[in-house]
Order: structure tokens, then sequence, then C-alpha cells
């Protein structure tokens, strides 16, 4: 399988997904690729689509089409990059529950991925590039021990692929505290700097890939009230942007919940918060508010779901609770 192909087409899915229905999705990749010139014949795109659904790098039900939050950044990466190796492999760890050992049982998986630059063909065997090999490491351990929706190895190693630094960049908050994640030395093995840019323009692809990846999440849809439509819908952050210690904190999924416009301005004015079991707590200067139900759509009994409380997101919520919530 040609890997350009496989990644165009993975990048049309990309863009689309949230504007095309479900059912017509395989139409306007074809016609995108004849568009762009791409010759892909109707067989050799029906077995690619298969291979991509039934691998799950796509979600698909009667509305949505979501690419794996890995996937995608596969699909945007640079050509023969770190990220783009190591996302691809990340999407295999995911759908395969491979060890790295056992890539070559999946011949198109290895296929794929010998034409990356994680790995090469050797005496009849295959090897992994030696140079990737504790990054390799790390995700797989990640993924031995929780269940990200995405390793934060990748999505610091993507960061490091979409920022633009030099020398006259400026930071802010290089002194604040860092959210305490369990593998905070290996993020900042790949991303030493602490702070953010002063400069919020060179984080916008930051905040595209931070998006994209909760709207995967929560599956286009708002957890308190239910609103589905991309355009009302805001990646909010838990700790607020301005308060992030380090980029991590900035593009980290778990510093985030999708909520539709309302909400998000409640959430981020802490008005409303949530406790580590995800229960809603309710500002008093709005628990007088009559209309609090109907107007508000605020249920003080309401909570997140289970799924979405990892221990990273309680950590960021403990934050919200402290430092952004109206309690008074």
């Amino acid at each position: 399988m040609n890997i350009i192909i496989f990644k165009k087409i993975l990048c049309i899915i990309s863009y689309i997904a949230q504007s095309v229905h479900s059912e017509d999705i395989t139409d306007v990749i074809r016609q995108q690729l004849q568009e762009d010139g791409s010759s892909v014949s109707f067989d050799a795109l029906t077995d690619i689509m298969s291979y991509i659904q039934d691998k799950g790098f796509l979600q698909r039900d009667d509305m949505i089409c979501d690419l794996l939050p890995s996937a995608n950044v596969f699909a945007k990466a640079e050509e023969q990059t770190i990220s783009e190796a190591l996302a691809l492999y990340e999407c295999f760890i995911i759908c395969n529950q491979m060890q790295y050992t056992e890539i070559y049982a999946d011949p198109i998986a290895c296929d794929l991925l010998c034409q990356t630059i994680l790995l090469k063909k050797e005496n009849n065997g295959f090897v992994i590039n030696e140079l990737l090999q504790d990054d390799v490491y790390a995700i797989q351990k990640e993924y031995e021990t929780t269940s990200p929706i995405i390793s934060s190895t990748l999505s610091a190693i993507y960061a490091n692929q979409l920022l633009s630094i030099d020398e006259t960049t400026t930071y802010r908050n290089e002194e604040s505290d860092i959210i305490p994640y369990d593998n905070l030395q290996d993020i900042l093995t790949i991303i030493p700097r602490r702070g953010i840019p002063e400069d919020r323009n060179m984080t916008k692809p930051i905040h595209a890939f931070y998006k994209d990846t909760l709207m995967y999440e929560f599956r286009h849809s708002c957890p308190i009230c239910g609103i589905d439509m991309p355009h009302l819908l805001i990646a909010s952050h838990i700790k607020p942007f301005r308060d992030c210690a380090h980029i991590m904190e900035a593009l980290d999924h778990n510093n985030g919940l999708l909520l539709c416009r309302n909400h998000d301005y409640l959430f981020d004015q802490g008005y409303i918060t949530f406790d580590d079991d995800g229960c809603m707590h309710i500002s008093k200067l709005l628990q007088t508010k009559k209309n609090i139900r109907t107007s508000y759509q605020l249920h003080p009994k309401q909570c997140l779901p289970k799924s979405f409380l990892t221990k990273n997101r309680t950590l960021f919520l403990t934050y919200h609770r402290k430092h952004i919530f109206q309690s008074h």
C-alpha cells in the first residue's frame, strides 16, 4: 500500500469529517482525489477505506466520521519525520494492541511503517530505528498503564514540529507550577522549555490539534446540554491558556472540555465547575436564579460521564475549583 496515497486519504478525511455526512465520505474522497490529480482506482480506494475502518483509524456512525487523534497527527505531519512515524505506530498500537516486536504480524502495517523512518527490513526481519526506540518504548508504556486518547509522548513531539520557536521568542509563566503529570520528566525531556509563548498566534496550530482531539473525545457535542453543531462548540481550557506553565498543558486534551458557547462562558468565568467524580457545582451567584434549569440548562446533580474523568483531567479540575470557580 502506497503511504503517500494512504496519508492523502486520511488527510482528506481529517478536513471533511465534520462537514460531510458519514454515508457520503467515500464519494467525497474520490472526488477530491480526482481534483488533486491522484490516480486511485475504485477498487484500490475501496480497499484502503475498508482497511482504515476495519483497523479503527476511523470512527463512523450514522452522522459522524472521526479519525483517531494519532491518525490525525499522521495525516498532517511532515513526511519522513519522527511525528509521522510515531503517529502511525501509535495507530497500530491502538488498533491491533501490538507490541513493537509484533508489528510484522500485520503485513500492511509493516509495509506502511517501512515507508516511514521507524522501521526497516534487515536480514529477513524488521528493525526499529534505534533513534526512535526510546520514544516507541515510552508510547508503549503509556498504553500499557492507561488508555489515553493520544499519548503525551506523541503530543509533545508533534507540538515541537508545530511550533516555530527561535531565540527571539519570549515566554511567560516560566516559573509557574506544571500540573504533576506522572511522566513529567519525559515531557520535559522532549520540550525542556517551561512556560508558553507570549505571542498567542504562534500557538494557533496547537489550538487546532487541541480542538480536533476534544471533538473526537466528546463525540462532537457539549456534555452539559448536548448541542452538537461544530461551529457552536468551544474547546474550553480547564486551566486557562493564559495560566499554562508549559506547552503540554496548553495542548493536552485532558486540560479541556468541549462545551457550547454558553456553557463555555459559564465555565471560563467560574460560574460552574466539576468535582473529581464529575458532579457539577454551581456558583452561589447563579443558584439564586429561578430559571437556572430552563434558561441556563444547568442541573445541580448533573455529572460528566466517567469516561471523561481521566487522572490528568481531575488534576486540571482541581486547579479550576481552586483558582477559577466563584464559590461565593
